[in-house]
């Protein structure tokens, strides 16, 4: 069993007349992860890449994603590969994210300009 440690903070001065100040942090204990780059070359939800099959592990899981590209536009769509394909999270250039995810559903991503490189793990 590893430790693994998230913290996500939100600040700001200016954004509303009170600050913004938050901080999460989540310690987890799990057995596997890491992170991986990889060029997703598919531009639509019918040419996808699975980041991860449903039942792969026992939950709790987590995803770790970010979009490497500089250009704001080249976004990447992750997205629950049902008869939906409904998009749980988009990405412009330069963007990350954590995502807990249903251990039961596979995720699959596609990008607007094909060969945007990721980064991203699955952690359980």
């Amino acid at each position: 069993m590893a430790t693994v440690k998230a913290t996500i903070t939100l600040t700001s001065s200016d954004l509303t007349s009170d600050a913004l100040s938050l901080t999460h942090n989540q310690t987890m204990t799990l057995t596997q992860g890491g992170i991986t780059r990889y060029s997703v070359t598919g531009t639509a939800s019918g040419a996808a890449t699975t980041l991860y099959t449903g039942n792969d592990q026992a939950g709790p899981v987590y995803m770790w994603i970010k979009n490497t590209d500089a250009t704001a536009t080249d976004y990447v769509y992750i997205f629950v590969d049902n008869t939906d394909d409904t998009v749980v999270l988009q990405l412009k250039g330069g963007e990350a994210g954590w995502l807990p995810l249903n251990d039961a559903a596979t995720y699959k991503c596609w990008v607007a300009t094909a060969e945007t490189v990721i980064e991203y793990g699955i952690f359980a």
